[in-house]
């Protein structure tokens, strides 16, 4: 008897359970890599802006284009 009260207790509750670690790793795994893709373009940004800075005062320098 406890071992069908367990059977029927993982199979009502089991589900629930599952689906609710489901969308909680759903969720965390979400946010991770929302945190990962904000922090990577942060910092892309951070390194992009004054390498463009850069290159925007050495447009002062004979660029390419003036070249040709």
């Amino acid at each position: 008897m406890i071992e069908k009260n367990k059977t029927w207790f993982f199979l009502k509750y089991g589900l629930q359970i599952k689906r609710r670690t489901i969308w909680m790793v759903l969720i965390l795994f979400v946010s991770l890599l929302l945190l990962f893709f904000s922090f990577f373009t942060g910092s892309s940004k951070k390194t992009i802006i004054p390498d463009s800075s850069k290159l925007e005062t050495g447009s002062n320098m004979p660029p390419r284009l003036k070249t040709k």
